[in-house]
């Protein structure tokens, strides 16, 4: 799940550590408990969804609904 974590926060051009890192890694640890098991599938899955997560939340700053 680390190599994962890492892999993920890489790919978004973030810090492993810190409050998104954190939130990041649950993310990752929920895909594990879901039966993923492949570390790229799984950083690949967390990054994607953090990137929904922030078109969502710059969707809402401006005043739109997602």
């Amino acid at each position: 799940m680390q190599t994962a974590l890492l892999k993920a926060s890489r790919e978004l051009g973030r810090s492993p550590k810190g409050k998104l890192a954190e939130r990041l890694a649950r993310r990752v640890m929920t895909l594990f408990d879901q039966g993923m098991r492949d570390d790229e599938a799984i950083a690949s899955a967390a990054a994607y969804q953090e990137k929904l997560i922030a078109q969502v939340m710059a969707l809402r700053h401006q005043g739109a609904t997602p």
